[in-house]
């Protein structure tokens, strides 16, 4: 795993925990910041510009990450972070709760919301997102 994954999961477990992550990233004694931290906050930059609201306003959330990852909610929105995603679809276990969209930030895949057995089945998560810590919006 690419240590921008490993921190983008850690911050989004951070996240879902309703906690905050602090980045210890200072200038040497020149002012500057070395180019593998630059970089990596690059990086960090470039996931938050996409899903940021999944992060800045998030909480808990009484969803269960089930085997995809985690989640957080701001209250009338639930953010679903797939950590681990290895096909189109994802099950969030013990979920009842009705949903009336879903979608994936930052992309205009079209996403189907399936109930069964009391769990919630999201499918139609398309294969370029996986990979990149992508995050599903579910709106009530």
């Amino acid at each position: 795993m690419e240590r921008r994954q490993e921190f983008t999961l850690m911050m989004t477990g951070v996240a879902a925990g309703g906690g905050h992550i602090l980045l210890n990233v200072g200038p040497d004694h020149q002012g500057n910041i070395n180019d593998i931290e630059r970089q990596r906050l690059i990086e960090i930059g470039d996931w938050m510009r996409v899903n940021g609201e999944a992060v800045y306003r998030a909480g808990r959330s009484q969803l269960s990450g089930g085997s995809y990852g985690c989640a957080s909610s701001t209250g009338s929105v639930e953010y679903l972070y797939l950590h681990w995603l290895t096909n189109g679809s994802i099950t969030v276990p013990h979920c009842t709760e009705k949903f009336t969209r879903a979608g994936i930030l930052g992309c205009d895949a079209k996403l189907t919301l399936r109930y069964a057995d009391g769990n919630l089945h999201i499918s139609g998560i398309p294969a370029e997102v996986r990979g990149k810590c992508p995050v599903i919006k579910l709106e009530r």
